[in-house]
């Protein structure tokens, strides 16, 4: 196992609470007379973070968001658990671990009363050590301090813990605890907001979850999985020969690949996706093709060259999909992520080179053959994708972003450069 012991949040993490929290507001707000906000402002309620929901959200003030907390936490016994589910896979996911050996404690802000009271409403309390929650609200006991007072109960070593969240705030409190962390993307993080706290590893559901816990670090990847991303005519082939030549005089072992491709039945896919002849493809039906191939790829050929410690350079993953068929076709992010999901089987990039250009002067260079069924759509098509690349790179600390308007040897240079800068360790 990668850990001895495995610190859960609970709401976004393990439990979708969200409904039970805003209606529990509602009931708050509706025996006080204040009035309700709209739907959107709603979903952005926090539980943990009341005082802020009531004196943002439903205008308060702060005298008024005290008293309605007060009120609520009197509801919430009743209202929460009544609007609240557990997550698909986590009951199987808690299972596997407990089975395995792992050690499993609860780590969450809310009333330690509270939180017991909803693992039991839902049969998961006893897959957990002991759930922890804040205790004397006059301690002011913070989610960091929360971790400590696990450790130091429980004669765990910071290295052999890890604290799993949905939300910045879960991250921040296992690095300020000195502990190991993972981000769980299907609970109630905004785009970007696990990534600016740099977690150890990100996940997309519980069962890749369960397999990145079981993982034996000696299985674990040895390789870097490196990825160039940008629109068509920004270079890519030319920048990853040149990156791959540069690695290979360095004695590395490098694996070119691209996407959608690299094997027998993923190039065939491929062939389907780009064929001008295909140009009705439904929207949704292009994005899992992608995802279809994508899943060939990463079993069959990305995972076993990383597990053999090589350098995998690939034209393409997944941020083409956000780009292309998420805000290109505008699916939406969170569509294609989830459609993504299983494919992916929790594989991120160690790093990203988006390479930036305009689309328009992107296709005017290429020059070698006619255009396929992509390259053919028109140019607010091809602005939206460029809009996905831009907007993803800008809260991604992952993706590099390099100007590709530059002659191609200041390029390249740029790029070993950051590449130097990112992975002198292994150099």
């Amino acid at each position: 196992m990668r850990y001895k012991a495995a610190l859960f949040d609970l709401d976004g993490t393990l439990t979708d609470s969200g409904e039970g929290i805003i209606q529990t507001g509602i009931c708050a707000a509706k025996e006080k007379g204040i009035a309700i906000p709209d739907r959107a402002q709603l979903l952005r309620m926090r539980g943990p973070a009341l005082i802020w929901s009531f004196t943002t959200l439903f205008g308060t003030t702060e005298e008024e968001a005290l008293e309605l907390i007060r009120i609520y936490r009197r509801y919430y016994p009743t209202v929460g658990p009544a609007h609240t589910t557990v997550f698909p896979g986590i009951e199987e996911m808690l299972r596997t671990l407990k089975n395995a050996g792992m050690r499993l404690f609860v780590c969450t802000a809310k009333y330690d009363v509270q939180a017991k009271m909803l693992c039991e409403a839902f049969h998961i309390d006893g897959y957990f050590e002991k759930i922890y929650g804040t205790g004397d609200p006059e301690l002011h006991e913070t989610k960091a301090d929360i971790i400590r007072r696990i450790l130091n109960e429980r004669d765990i070593s910071e290295k052999d813990a890890v604290m799993i969240g949905d939300k910045d705030v879960d991250m921040a409190a296992g690095k300020a605890a000195g502990v190991d962390t993972i981000g769980v993307r299907y609970g109630y993080a905004a785009q970007g907001e696990l990534e600016g706290q740099e977690p150890t590893f990100l996940t997309e559901n519980p069962e890749t979850l369960t397999r990145l816990l079981l993982e034996d670090p000696q299985k674990a990847k040895k390789g870097l999985f490196i990825v160039f991303e940008g629109q068509d005519g920004s270079g890519k082939s030319t920048q990853i020969r040149a990156l791959s030549q540069y690695l290979e005089e360095k004695g590395r072992e490098v694996l070119h690949t691209r996407e959608p491709g690299g094997t027998e039945v993923a190039e065939k896919i491929r062939e389907i996706l780009l064929d001008p002849e295909n140009k009705g493809m439904n929207a949704t039906c292009e994005a899992y093709l992608y995802a279809a191939a994508r899943a060939e790829h990463v079993q069959n050929v990305i995972l076993p060259a990383l597990e053999a410690g090589k350098i995998v350079l690939c034209d393409r993953f997944m941020l083409s999909s956000i780009a292309y068929q998420g805000y290109g076709r505008e699916l939406g992010v969170e569509t294609v992520r989830q459609i993504n999901s299983a494919a992916l089987a929790g594989l991120e990039p160690d790093c990203t080179f988006f390479l930036s250009i305009d689309p328009l002067a992107g296709l005017s260079r290429i020059h070698r053959r006619e255009p396929d069924r992509i390259e053919l759509e028109g140019a607010p098509f091809h602005e939206r994708v460029r809009r996905g690349y831009i907007d993803t790179a800008r809260e991604d600390p992952k993706i590099e972003t390099v100007d590709t308007t530059r002659p191609k040897l200041e390029v390249t240079a740029d790029i070993i450069a950051r590449f130097e800068k990112r992975f002198s360790d292994i150099l």
